[in-house]
């Protein structure tokens, strides 16, 4: 069970694999959402899938902060999150306008948050690579603050 989720895990660290699952639970939702409205189990909103995909873009823009915090690339990786937010951008939309019958344009409300979650995806990405740098320069400090204090310390210097 452990190796299935660390399996999972490593998955989901490289950006772009993250968007396509994304993607994925986005389109899943929004599907099962509309298609409960169209056999007239329950009444749905016509903007539904552009709701869903603007949530799982907002779900995609925290945790690849937290990505880009605890990886070892974060050049590449910052580079490949920003790939993955223009796939998903255009592929959820795309998939959202085909289900709801509305472009984004139609669906003003959404436009705004669409360019609003833009905004905040780049503060995530800024955010995380600069938690990333200061915890970095703070660890090379302290190495270096450790080896000067042992070899001041170190009785065989003498």
């Amino acid at each position: 069970m452990l190796q299935t989720v660390d399996k999972l895990i490593d998955v989901v660290k490289d950006p772009l694999y993250l968007a396509a699952a994304v993607l994925i639970l986005s389109i899943a939702i929004s599907t099962f959402g509309m298609s409960l409205g169209w056999v007239g189990f329950m009444e749905t909103y016509i903007l539904f899938p552009w709701m869903i995909a603007a949530a799982m873009l907002l779900y995609y823009s925290f945790f690849t902060a937290i990505i880009l915090m605890v990886t070892t690339h974060s050049a590449k990786d910052w580079g490949r999150a920003i790939y993955g937010f223009i796939g998903f951008v255009l592929l959820s939309g795309g998939y959202a306008w085909f289900l709801s019958g509305q472009s984004i344009y139609q669906a003003e409300t959404y436009q705004s948050i669409y360019i609003i979650l833009t905004l905040s995806f780049f503060v995530f990405l800024s955010i995380g690579t600069s938690v990333k740098f200061i915890v970095d320069f703070t660890q090379r400090q302290d190495e270096s603050r450790a080896k000067k204090f042992k070899s001041k310390n170190d009785p065989n210097d003498v």
